[in-house]
């Protein structure tokens, strides 16, 4: 599974972004992530009703964008800091780390 996460906005305005391929990560790692993942709930969700991204932004609200690719199926999922599941917030806490150790902010 490929997952390509992304968070911008907020009061500095800086962004993370990275993409993990979790065939390409050592099997311990590859299988937390996949928890959280599916711990998260987000796979049961529709990504439109998660899509919760105001046309104005307001500037100090997070935006993230998770977008999940295994073989054919794709997704994306849009939210905010204000509407992300308490459930995922383990999995992104994750991915900002992965984010932040990443030789480049922009993958």
């Amino acid at each position: 599974m490929r997952i390509h996460f992304e968070k911008s906005g907020g009061f500095t305005g800086i962004g993370v972004s990275t993409t993990v391929d979790t065939s390409e990560l050592p099997p311990d790692q590859a299988a937390r992530l996949l928890e959280e993942l599916d711990a998260s709930g987000i796979l049961e969700q529709p990504p439109e009703t998660l899509e919760s991204v105001p046309d104005v932004y307001e500037p100090d609200v997070i935006i993230y964008e998770l977008t999940l690719q295994v073989g054919g199926y794709e997704h994306t999922y849009c939210m905010t800091d204000e509407s992300v599941p308490e459930t995922a917030q383990p999995l992104f806490r994750q991915l900002t780390l992965m984010a932040r150790r990443s030789p480049y902010l922009d993958d």
